[in-house]
């Protein structure tokens, strides 16, 4: 009898273990959020069955083996920043969220909310809440200060900032600093104003962006960056709405950059390959059209006129013929490079073809047009006389547009008939096309 208290005591202790543990496990069972044990792989030891309710439909083995594969096509960085995270426990992310696209069985995109948290050296325990409803309008960072921060520690290609409502900035991410080239010291509290260039104005450039990201809910532009030693990059600029949690106020907005620089001039390279000669590099023939009509309805309504002179190269079959195609390419280029030295950089220059080349001078009157013929004849004249080029002359015809209701076609059309008249007079001269 002596030694039956302390064994029914521990008998009664055991049993509430148990229940406990019992009540756990239904707790477990019944919790309306993914549970999921894994080791530093990704492989889950463990799952409570919302976890597999939630993560099945992304499966597209029907196996749910690893957390961080089943993933990769969503959040890759999820296995980066648990291999990364240096220290032995402690929380790696907090409700770190992955859009999911909309897949076969599921009614559209998803968003879940991932917190993962390092036990042991190698247990980790993730939990995953299905945020998609309370989402709404977010199409990017919509949440608090440390949120954003636990979601962009591994993201290196992106500038990422907060500001309050004012346009100070409260924080700077690691690729903030690399891109701007500020430390996030320096820019707490300045406005995000000092990223991109100054307009001129006492207007906010910054601000009107902010103001549009609230009234639709997000913004995206591009535009220049300015980095702390003045130079620019091309950036592409979304901004969301941070709301605070309780009453859904507006507490500031995310910032987040990504610099194109080198995509814009691999565009811009396209681009002027598209619309110039690749061996002049004047305007194409269609360019020079589209550019040219474009003009002629900025000046029609600032009720002015244009010219324009349409030269040809004299016996240019003779150049190639006596020297060779190399020789008559880089007396091409020649001709291009002497029309630049007298006419302005607003001025339009187009090669129409073969040795044929046309210029329109906006706001220029007939005998403007004339004078600067005859001196671009003159140099081209000079230049082949000149130590290893080769000698060429112009014709060059001369006309103005006649009225606001004559097309393009039809000026360059008289122009042509000039070029005519000087080719008859003997070459290298101009010949002008009055249009009245």
């Amino acid at each position: 009898m002596v030694n039956a208290a302390p064994d029914e005591f521990l008998d009664r202790a055991q049993t509430a273990a148990e229940r406990e543990q019992q009540d756990l496990l239904q707790l477990l069972y019944l919790c309306p959020v993914a549970i999921i044990k894994i080791d530093s792989y990704g492989t889950i030891l463990l799952m409570n069955p919302y976890g597999v309710q939630m993560l099945m439909p992304i499966s597209a083995s029907g196996k749910l083996t690893n957390l961080f594969d089943l993933f990769l096509p969503f959040a890759p960085e999820l296995g980066e920043m648990a291999r990364r995270f240096p220290s032995r426990t402690g929380k790696i992310c907090e409700e770190h969220r992955i859009v999911m696209p909309a897949r076969e069985g599921l009614p559209g995109s998803a968003i879940i909310s991932v917190t993962l948290q390092k036990v042991d050296s190698d247990i980790y325990v993730a939990v995953l809440t299905d945020v998609t409803s309370a989402a709404g309008r977010e199409l990017y960072v919509r949440t608090s200060e440390e949120r954003l921060h636990a979601v962009l520690d591994g993201v290196k290609d992106y500038s990422i900032c907060t500001v309050d409502t004012h346009g100070k900035i409260t924080s700077w991410n690691y690729a903030a600093e690399r891109l701007d080239d500020y430390r996030s010291d320096e820019m707490m509290g300045r406005h995000i104003d000092q990223l991109v260039p100054a307009t001129g104005t006492s207007k906010s450039p910054m601000m009107r962006r902010l103001e549009l990201a609230l009234r639709d809910g997000s913004h995206e532009f591009e535009g220049w960056r300015v980095r702390k030693d003045g130079k620019r990059y091309w950036g592409s600029t979304a901004i969301g709405v941070l709301r605070a949690k309780t009453d859904q106020t507006v507490i500031g907005y995310s910032v987040i950059t990504r610099d194109l620089t080198e995509q814009r001039r691999s565009e811009d390279r396209l681009r002027v390959l598209a619309m110039t000669d690749p061996l002049t590099g004047a305007l194409n023939r269609r360019s020079f059209f589209e550019n040219a009509k474009r003009e002629r309805a900025r000046l029609n309504a600032l009720d002015e006129s244009f010219t324009v002179l349409l030269l040809d190269a004299d016996f240019f079959k003779a150049v190639n013929d006596t020297h060779g195609h190399d020789a008559g390419d880089a007396t091409l280029v020649r001709i291009v490079a002497d029309c630049r030295q007298e006419i302005r950089s607003s001025d339009l220059l187009g090669r129409f073809g073969g040795e044929e080349f046309a210029i329109l001078l906006p706001g220029s009157s007939l005998e403007i047009a004339r004078r600067i013929a005859e001196r671009i004849r003159e140099r081209i004249a000079l230049s082949g006389r000149e130590s290893g080029a080769f000698p060429c002359t112009v014709s060059i015809g001369v006309t103005a547009c006649a009225s606001s209701d004559e097309t393009i076609e039809e000026t360059i059309n008289r122009a042509d008939a000039a070029l005519y008249t000087a080719k008859a007079a003997g070459r290298d001269c101009v010949a002008v096309a009055d249009p009245a």
